[in-house]
Parts: structure tokens; sequence; C-alpha cells
């Protein structure tokens, strides 16, 4: 999906829910459909997307991040507003901070999501390779502070 290759990506993602990790945890499997979801939308296919989303929102068991990424991800930013707003930011792990990151970037909230991903960043989140292919922070792949940030942990760099 990185190159803008949606419709290729559809099968890709499907074939990762049909593969049988003996037992997949629910996370992996809210992340699975969110990333097959995304793609469906950006190929076009929204109503799709969406069905996934709201089944897998009704799935979910407990509130907490797989609720606010996939509400997020419906346009429901008012139920993932919530999970935000009730994340103590001074006692957020660096793992947390980088899926508040795909929250805010889901709700539209760029500059917010850019915050996250830096003070994960700093609190020493080191699979940051991962911010360059996670389908809910898509919309941060052009920005220059999210460029900077990743570029500054590739080897290369």
């Amino acid at each position: 999906m990185r190159q803008g290759q949606a419709a290729e990506a559809v099968p890709i993602y499907r074939q990762v829910l049909e593969i049988v990790v003996p037992p997949p945890t629910p996370a992996t499997v809210t992340w699975n459909t969110l990333a097959l979801a995304l793609a469906l939308r950006a190929a076009g296919d929204t109503a799709e997307a969406n069905a996934l989303l709201a089944e897998r929102i009704e799935a979910v068991q407990e509130a907490g991040f797989d609720l606010a990424v996939l509400a997020a991800a419906l346009g429901r930013s008012k139920q993932a507003a919530a999970w935000v707003a009730a994340t103590d930011e001074g006692t957020v792990p660096a793992d947390r901070l980088s899926e508040m990151a795909e929250v805010l970037t889901l709700m539209g909230r760029t500059d917010e999501a850019l915050d996250a991903l830096e003070r994960a960043s700093a609190a020493g989140y080191n699979d940051i390779f991962f911010w360059s292919i996670m389908p809910a922070l898509a919309g941060l792949r052009d920005e220059p502070r999210f460029l900077a940030l990743t570029e500054s942990h590739s080897p290369a760099g």
C-alpha cells in the first residue's frame, strides 16, 4: 500500500487474516482487520471496509486501544477521542504512545500524532521501522517530521 497500490494489497491482507496462528490474539485480529479495511478503503471499497470495522468493534470485549483504533478508522471520533483523553500522558509507555499515534492519525490529528511518535521515540520505542508500514500511519508518511523521525532511526541514518 505504501506505493499507492491498494488493490494489490487487499488479497495479501485477506490471506493474512486466513493464516491460522494458534491462537491469534485479539490484538492481532484487530490489527489484521484494520490493515485489510484500510486497504479496501484505499482501493475504493468503503462499504466492505466499514462492515469489517463494525464487525470487529462488536467483537472487541473491552474498551482500550483496539476499540479506539477501530472507532477512529470508522469515523467514530468521539469514541476514539474518549480513549485518547483517558490515557494519562504522564505515565504512557512508549508502545502505547505509538498506538496513540495510530488513533490520532486516523482521526486526522496529524500534529498530535507526530508529537506522540516523537515522545515514543524519546521514551525508547525501538520498532520505528514498523511506523513506515503500519496502514494506520499512512496519513503521516509524507510529513517532513515523520520522514525525519523514521530516517534518523534507519540503519543508514
